[in-house]
């Protein structure tokens, strides 16, 4: 009988289920797992973000150019040319709202006008993130024969500029976000 009793209990046992300990453990790690996913996710995103923007801004300066190609200049200093390029479709998918304004990954403005020299065109993106920032303002530099210069939280860095990541870091960073304006021949 006592092999059966044994049997019986150890039968019990296997058929009993999980212990609250267990099911607090198995609660716990599933938690970290979803936070860790969470995590990622935004980097992945924020990543996505930047290299949508760099997308958009390398599109929207060639499409500008190619606009104006032949013509003596882009118009009177600050003439507004987003009408002109929407009318163009000239902007990459999914950048204009449903108002015709061109919008950047975070979800604020863009503005292209022409410079103050009327040769040239300013291309503004309002209000980028910080963390943003350092990354888009290294797109282009003097490697680059038609980018003039880019304006970051009040530095201006020129055409004679290697744009070095280390010199955007406080630009870019002495707020949460930060308008940033290309200017290209």
């Amino acid at each position: 009988m006592e092999q059966i009793d044994f049997q019986t209990a150890e039968y019990r046992k296997a058929q009993s289920g999980f212990s609250l300990l267990e099911l607090l453990l198995v609660v716990g790690v599933g938690a970290l797992l979803l936070l860790a996913g969470i995590a990622t996710y935004r980097l992945v995103t924020q990543g996505n973000d930047v290299n949508d923007a760099i997308r958009i801004l390398t599109t929207i300066k060639a499409q500008t150019q190619k606009a104006f190609q032949g013509q003596n200049g882009y118009g009177a200093s600050g003439t507004d040319l987003v009408p002109t390029l929407a009318a163009m479709q000239a902007f990459p998918a999914g950048v204009l709202d449903t108002a015709n304004i061109p919008r950047h990954p975070w979800g604020d403005t863009i503005a292209i006008a022409s410079a103050a020299d009327t040769r040239s065109f300013d291309l503004t993106f309002t209000n980028v993130p910080s963390d943003a920032c350092i990354n888009l303002g290294t797109t282009f530099d003097s490697r680059d024969t038609d980018f003039l210069g880019l304006a970051v939280g009040g530095t201006t860095f020129t055409s004679t500029d290697i744009i070095d990541p280390n010199a955007l870091v406080g630009p870019c960073t002495a707020a949460a976000t930060t308008n940033m304006v290309w200017t290209f021949r």
